[in-house]
Order: structure tokens, then sequence, then C-alpha cells
């Protein structure tokens, strides 16, 4: 997430107008009030959640709900709660070669 912003603002800086390509994205725990605040905003979006540090798909889940959330939340809590990623679900994403 941290890259991402960075990139887009040295593009900004450029003059490097880029097309608005990233979805929304949040780092749960840290950012869950700001996720709440556009989940309200948009409430019929899907959100997909990954873990921050996992590879190969293990841990990834949809969230359509705040309740899956909390649900996801509970007994996560202090230095053992595990960082993921939270972005705004993108239906038909554009392929390239058949790939995301």
């Amino acid at each position: 997430v941290k890259n991402i912003k960075r990139y887009l603002r040295e593009m900004a800086k450029e003059g490097i107008e880029l097309p608005d390509f990233v979805p929304t994205t949040y780092m749960l725990p840290a950012d869950y009030s700001l996720y709440v605040e556009e989940f309200r905003r948009c409430p019929n979006a899907t959100w997909i959640m990954k873990p921050y540090n996992a590879a190969q798909g293990r841990g990834i889940f949809l969230v359509n709900k705040l309740a899956q959330i909390k649900k996801w939340s509970c007994g996560r809590s202090g230095a053992t709660a595990q960082q993921y990623v939270i972005s705004r679900y993108i239906e038909n994403p554009m392929l390239i070669g058949g790939k995301k």
C-alpha cells in the first residue's frame, strides 16, 4: 500500500497522469476506522481481504458485510493481530494475456 501511494505521488510530481487502476485499499487493523467510513459510503461493494505476509492464495476471502470483519477480528488483538490488506474487489479486471 505504501509503495503504491509513493509511486502515484512521484508520478503526479512529474506531471504524469495515471488512470485510476488501483482500487481503494486499507491496512487492517490499523486503518479499520477509515475502512468503515468507506464501506458505509458504498455498502453494496465487495472487498477482498488478503494476509499481508502470505502467498499462493492462502487466507484470502471476500467481504460484503461489516459483520464479517467483526467476526474475523474476534480474538485478534495487540501484538498477535496479523495485518491484512483489504481492497475494493474489481469484478471485471483488465487482463493482459489472459492473466491479471
